[in-house]
């Protein structure tokens, strides 16, 4: 058997940095979205803002984290 426990700490880091660089950025954009489809923009429109916000927002949590 092969002991990773001691790599426990350094995946727990990891998990956390994952989440908070991917999964709340999609949250966001999801929302992004949705408000611009309720301001009845077109489709098209509404997922290349969501797009932008998804991409612009990894862009910083990555500066975020990295620093």
């Amino acid at each position: 058997m092969i002991d990773f426990s001691s790599l426990q700490p350094f995946m727990d880091e990891l998990l956390s940095n994952v989440i908070r660089v991917f999964i709340f950025p999609a949250i966001i954009a999801v929302i992004a979205g949705m408000l611009t489809k309720k301001l009845r923009i077109p489709n098209y429109l509404s997922g290349l803002v969501a797009s932008i916000v998804f991409i612009f927002l990894v862009y910083r949590m990555i500066i975020t984290v990295s620093s």
